[in-house]
Order: C-alpha cells, then structure tokens, then sequence
C-alpha cells in the first residue's frame, strides 16, 4: 500500500515523515558460505565436546562438590568385600575389626570400618576373596586418612606392596 507521498517506505504510526524506519538489511548468501558456516559451528561442536571429555577424564567431582585432580596411578574397583583388619598403635593398642573393603587397586583401598584409625596406623589388611572356601588375601598397609560419615568410618589405606600374602586373619 502506498502512502500520501507515494513512498514505498512504511511510515511508522501516527509519526512525521523523520520517524521512517528503513528495512532491514537483506543479505544473499551462498550455498558456499552457508556451508563455511555449517563446518566452523561443528568444528566449534567438537572442540567443546573434547574439552568436555579431557576435563572429565581427568577431574574427580567429590560428593562434598568440589573438583579434585584424579591422582591415582592405579585403577580402582568397586567390590563388596568382607575384610578384617589387624593393627597396633598408641590408642587402642593391639585390635581386630572386620569392615568391608568398598573399593580397592593395586596401591590401595578404601575400607569401611566401625572405628576411626589415625592416619600413619601400620596394618595388616585381610580381603576376603568371593571365591568358594575361606581364600584371604593379606596385604600389609598403612592408614593415608579416615573420614567419618552415616555409616561409620571410612579409611583410605595404601598398599606397602602389590602383591599380597595369602594367610588366615585372627578372629575379632
């Protein structure tokens, strides 16, 4: 529709001729460029995707929210094993507890127990193997550190040696 001045700009309404608005600029692109722009968003895609997995891989998220640095050098696995754990320091003496070993590697594991160790506690560590008859797997260890939460106890423990002895703990 034309208006009085036989412009094809709309006016705008109600406003004088100075508050025109022209068009909007129209741009023609290839097929070429649309394609340019296609390949630099998936390229955009994929870097993002790799940061992702590169931060993944080597972040630890806590349950506490915090990012942690994953320092193992070994690979853990979520077991359910039965354990008992034999020790000796200046507060409880002489002990045997059973617990439940939650996760383990070959340089350590991480013990669920009823009573909290002090980080240094020399033990002896007895896995209980889920294989038929009494098969215990002795590890000599040292306490890195306790925690305490709802279950009880939990204590990260380091492995003096990879390969274990093969013995029968003492019974609580």
């Amino acid at each position: 529709m034309l208006n009085h001045n036989h412009s094809l700009l709309p006016r705008s309404r109600g406003g004088p001729k100075s508050e025109r608005k022209p068009p909007a600029p129209v741009f023609i692109l290839s097929s070429r460029t649309i394609a340019s722009f296609s390949n630099i968003i998936l390229l955009k895609n994929r870097v993002k995707a790799a940061v992702r997995q590169a931060v993944y891989d080597t972040i630890c998220l806590k349950c506490t929210g915090g990012p942690l640095i994953e320092r193992r050098a070994a690979k853990r696995f979520q077991v359910d094993w039965q354990i008992r754990v034999e020790g000796n320091n200046s507060s409880h003496g002489t002990f045997v507890e059973s617990g439940v070993v939650r996760n383990i590697s070959s340089s350590g594991a991480l013990l669920s127990l009823s009573h909290a160790l002090p980080a240094g506690t020399q033990l002896d560590v007895y896995i209980q193997l889920p294989l038929k008859g009494e098969a215990w797997m002795k590890y000599p260890a040292r306490v890195v550190r306790a925690d305490l939460d709802v279950a009880g106890v939990t204590a990260a423990v380091r492995f003096d040696s990879a390969r274990p002895d093969f013995g029968t703990p003492l019974v609580p």
